[in-house]
């Protein structure tokens, strides 16, 4: 892996990659290359290595510990096609959308946990892109305040057994649980 400048990055995979969009994460912390390899950095630390697998990056963004890290998504990875697949067959394609795909998985695992489903039964029912009317992104906790800016983020629905579960994230970190109008804690 080489480094030709602050965004010239050069790196070898054994593995052959394909258009497929990868996860996308903080805008400050994250660039795509060619569609479908990506690159995990903080700036204080230069460190990289090749993550193993996609739920590696998913903690990596999730625990904000951005060592540096490389992924690129292999030709046959079935079970990130077919989620691709399902998030761009939904009513809109996302696919042009800065979606957090770590945060549709997030999702179906929290809805599991709670449900008692098994993660690989929780069907995605919704995922809309969506422009929240402040940071509580369309679930205040009541008492608290909020900015009053328009917050650009989706709507994702997840379907565990016979119960509903409604998600709201903005576009880069920031995930809440919304039943009735209220946020849930996230297990």
């Amino acid at each position: 892996i080489t480094m030709d400048g602050p965004k010239n990055v050069t790196a070898h995979f054994e593995r052959t990659c394909v258009e497929v969009r990868p996860y996308i994460a903080n805008r400050d912390s994250l660039e795509v290359h060619r569609g479908n390899c990506f690159w995990v950095t903080k700036m204080k630390d230069s460190n990289r290595m090749l993550c193993s697998n996609l739920d590696e990056v998913a903690r990596l963004i999730r625990d904000r510990q951005y060592n540096g890290c490389y992924y690129c998504l292999p030709r046959y990875d079935r079970d990130r096609l077919s989620k691709q697949q399902v998030l761009t067959n939904l009513e809109e394609d996302l696919s042009q959308h800065r979606v957090i795909e770590s945060v549709v998985d997030y999702a179906q695992l929290d809805a599991a946990k709670r449900s008692g489903v098994p993660v690989d039964q929780v069907r995605i029912v919704r995922v809309k892109a969506m422009t929240w009317p402040d940071t509580s992104l369309g679930c205040p906790e009541p008492g608290m305040t909020y900015l009053q800016v328009l917050t650009p983020g989706f709507l994702i629905v997840v379907k565990a057994g016979d119960r509903r579960f409604e998600y709201h994230t903005d576009e880069e970190s920031k995930v809440v649980l919304c039943e009735q109008g209220r946020p849930i804690e996230l297990l």
